[in-house]
């Protein structure tokens, strides 16, 4: 039984092998031609011009004409992309080759046509400086060998050129683009992959950190809010409803005053990963901190102060409420108020106004300071106190 694989009579042609016997056979074209010129330079050369003068001027003038037939076939040749939308990229193929292909084809075919005469006569004038070199006789047979020889090269080398790059450049692009295209969905993908092992971790670690039996002290938890604010927007959303549920569960209880403790870094944390983000991130981290076991007032009014400037007038979260706390930060940090004596005038009017806000969903008397101030101001239900 024959072998199926050795009989290649009914075999089809792959793809592009045509086209590569025509560019082998213009290879072998080009290499005769040069070996031609390289002959005659060599056997004329001689009197006036030295054979090796001449066998270098022919090969200069030949390898200068295939150069620039080989530069238009490649302006010509150059393969287009087509240009339709990729929804698995986010990437389009640049086409700034195929701009100046064009625009080069252009200008050459015009130049061409509108220069026609210019350049036939420079050809002629390079045809006669090459004839002489390498034939004897007549000087308008030794023009047209040259002029012949440099046509010859000229358009060798275009076709040459212009067939490379029709068959074997739009390959080398295509794989190169997949190339590309490849490691970009792998760089995602592996960039997506850490940001899931990222947001898991984060979540996971800020999940123990809340639990009251968990020691704070843990060096597991010293970089606590590096992760979180390493954490993506989604996994950011879901700790910071964590943490705001453990920070209302225990904010009125001040035997669990140490856990709302431990909400401050995961807020500073969500705070840090987006300054410019959301005013709720401000506003939890200063009830957090109003609450804590060592109040920093100076910060908690500018953590309230930055909640009110960033919350939307449309919004009804903290509405009241930020503003209540703002003044109890405001109380606490007035000397007068520590020497039990009457507020400034303006120190007392920039209370009041947020006061008036704030009582309409927080009772006065819910902050002894601030019921001791009203006292002490004469201020809402203590006006007209004596």
């Amino acid at each position: 039984m024959s072998d199926p694989a050795a009989d290649t009579s009914s075999r089809s042609p792959r793809f592009g092998e045509d086209h590569t016997n025509w560019m082998r056979a213009l290879g072998y074209a080009l290499l005769a031609s040069l070996l031609v010129v390289l002959f005659l330079g060599v056997s004329h050369g001689g009197g006036t011009v030295s054979r090796p003068a001449a066998t270098f001027a022919g090969l200069v003038l030949a390898g200068a004409a295939a150069m620039v037939g080989g530069f238009l076939g490649f302006i010509f040749g150059i393969p287009r992309a087509r240009q339709t939308p990729d929804a698995d990229g986010d990437y389009n193929e640049n086409t700034n080759l195929e701009q100046m292909s064009d625009w080069l084809t252009k200008i050459v075919v015009g130049l061409t046509l509108v220069e026609f005469g210019p350049l036939r006569d420079q050809l002629i004038v390079a045809g006669g400086a090459l004839g002489p070199v390498l034939i004897k006789g007549d000087a308008e047979i030794q023009t047209a060998v040259g002029v012949a020889l440099i046509l010859y090269f000229l358009i060798l080398g275009f076709l040459f050129s212009y067939l490379w790059t029709r068959v074997y450049m739009a390959t080398v692009l295509r794989r190169q683009n997949a190339l590309s295209t490849r490691e970009i969905k792998d760089i995602v993908a592996e960039e997506r992959k850490r940001e899931a092992s990222a947001d898991s971790d984060a979540i996971e670690l800020v999940a123990r950190y809340l639990e009251p039996e968990t020691n704070p002290d843990d060096p597991m938890f010293r970089g606590l809010k590096g992760k979180v604010q390493a954490a993506s927007v989604l996994a950011r959303s879901i700790i910071f409803d964590r943490a705001r549920n453990v920070r209302r569960e225990n904010w009125l209880k001040p035997e669990r005053t140490a856990l709302v403790d431990r909400t401050i870094p995961v807020f500073q944390g969500l705070i840090a990963a987006d300054p410019d983000g959301s005013y709720r991130n401000y506003g939890q981290l200063g009830y957090a901190m109003v609450k804590s076991s060592n109040p920093d007032w100076a910060e908690v009014q500018r953590m309230f102060e930055t909640a009110i400037e960033k919350r939307p007038e449309s919004s009804e979260f903290g509405a009241g409420a930020y503003e209540y706390n703002l003044a109890l930060a405001l109380v606490m940090q007035d000397p007068a108020f520590k020497a039990g004596t009457p507020s400034d005038a303006e120190t007392r009017a920039r209370i009041a106004d947020l006061l008036d806000v704030g009582v309409e969903v927080l009772k006065l008397e819910a902050e002894k300071p601030l019921e001791d101030w009203a006292r002490l101001n004469k201020y809402g239900p203590f006006a007209d106190s004596q």
